[in-house]
């Protein structure tokens, strides 16, 4: 569920809000601390052709208990066809 901000036959632009709660054990200062908070993610998609994608993604989150907890991710990624039933993913 999101905004289509671009929706264009070749150029998409989605903006996906989020809501997380999260309890981990991964060896930070943030085990076995309930954690929740908000952010967004926003995806780009480009058709280069009929067999062609160029996409990127952002997402971004922070929590609102714990303001030392946030995050930046950032994704390039091309997808294409080789034949009708082969494709390729690099990201």
């Amino acid at each position: 569920m999101g905004i289509k901000t671009i929706n264009l036959t070749k150029v998409k632009l989605d903006l996906v809000p989020a809501l997380s709660f999260q309890n981990d054990q991964k060896g930070t200062p943030f085990d076995n601390e309930f954690l929740f908070g908000g952010g967004a993610m926003e995806v780009l998609r480009v058709m280069l052709g009929p067999a062609s994608i160029f996409e990127q993604q952002l997402p971004h989150y922070r929590a609102s208990n714990e303001r030392d907890y946030y995050g930046l991710g950032f994704t390039l990624g091309f997808k294409g066809m080789v034949t009708k039933s082969i494709g390729f993913d690099i990201a």
